[in-house]
């Protein structure tokens, strides 16, 4: 944040968007098939190559453990940028005096690097959810 940040916003306060820690909402149960292709997809995509490059097991579970934590992470964060205040008059072009369009860009990168992991874990999400009320109704 530069001081000319600094100076000119504490005058005119723009809105900042905000970082909600909840987990997510069932989704469309129609494509819940389509959604388990994609996410079982980009799992082994990752893992596989992944689990080719090392054969120690310690490495392996710290794999693993790195890919629960970015799953749990993509599901429990969610960011909500306010895209309002970002960039001069709506562009890409950053704002040179405002602090709260660098905020909100932070908000938009947390997004994009969450949103796989939210994906992914919605959809395991979907798949327990329709698990369980199928064993309840039998």
């Amino acid at each position: 944040m530069g001081l000319l940040e600094l100076l000119f916003e504490g005058r005119n306060r723009r809105p900042v968007g905000e970082i909600e820690f909840r987990g997510g909402r069932p989704g469309n149960p129609d494509w819940l098939p389509l959604r388990v292709v994609f996410s079982v997809a980009a799992l082994v995509g990752f893992f596989y190559p992944t689990f080719e490059s090392t054969s120690d097991l310690i490495e392996r579970a710290e794999i693993v453990f790195g890919v629960v934590a970015y799953l749990a992470a993509g599901y429990w964060i969610r960011p909500r940028p306010e895209y309002g205040n970002l960039g001069i008059a709506g562009t890409p072009i950053d704002h040179p005096f405002r602090w709260s369009d660098d905020a909100n860009r932070i908000l938009v990168f947390l997004l994009v690097v969450f949103w796989p992991g939210r994906f992914i874990a919605d959809t395991l999400a979907d798949v327990w959810r329709f698990f369980r009320s199928f064993l309840k109704s039998r």
